[in-house]
Formats: structure tokens, C-alpha cells, sequence
């Protein structure tokens, strides 16, 4: 149902049951992959800027079961997939990444004060 854009990593080809297809643009500042079938975070392009972030996907997080590590934008976290692969998600509109909890939460503090 959901295929890559060969042309442009910010699009991606979304088919109906009927045999339709569409072009669809991902969200600003994420890009399409194909593996998990979803939009992901540029993290190489993060905001113009490149950024490098040591994998915490280790196999000692994996074997304990720690798949979500939080970043200093706290809309992204990272998620490690059951190989070590990092994956930068973004959290929904007006939520921030709990690593407590390992979810994303509503970020209340535009109303506390």
C-alpha cells in the first residue's frame, strides 16, 4: 500500500484497494522510509544542520529491554529497533518525549507559571 518515491526521499506512493496510487509528501523535516512504512525524522538534516549522535542501542539496552532514548529536542526521541538500528520519531503536535514513561506526553508547560 505504501511504496518509495525513487525521486525525492520526502515523498512517498501511497495505493488504495482499488489499484489508485498518490503521491504524498511527508511532514517538514522528515523523510520516507520504506521499512517501517512511515515518515521518520531527517535526523541527518535536522533543522539545516547536521547532526551525529553516539547509537544508545546497544546490546545491553536491547537485552534489558530499553528501546527509547530521549534527545535535546524533547518533540524527538530515538527508537531502537530489535537489530540496534537507531530511529529519530517525532512525538504528536504539542507533546514532548517522557523518558520515564518511555512515550510521548502533552507538554504542559506552556501552562504552568
Amino acid at each position: 500500500m505504501f511504496f518509495d518515491y525513487p525521486k525525492r526521499k520526502h515523498m512517498f506512493i501511497h495505493c488504495d484497494v482499488w489499484g489508485h496510487a498518490w503521491v504524498m509528501q511527508c511532514p517538514p523535516g522528515e523523510i520516507w522510509h520504506q521499512n517501517s512504512t512511515t515518515c521518520v525524522v531527517d535526523s541527518i538534516n535536522q533543522d539545516g544542520k547536521t547532526h551525529s549522535t553516539t547509537n544508545p542501542c546497544t546490546k545491553d539496552d536491547l537485552d534489558k529491554n530499553e528501546l527509547f532514548f530521549p534527545l535535546p529536542n524533547r518533540t524527538l526521541f530515538i527508537h531502537c529497533d530489535l537489530a540496534g538500528h537507531p530511529w529519530v520519531q517525532s512525538c504528536g503536535i504539542r507533546q514532548v518525549f517522557d523518558a520515564t514513561s518511555s512515550t510521548c506526553v502533552y507538554d504542559i508547560s506552556p501552562f504552568i507559571g
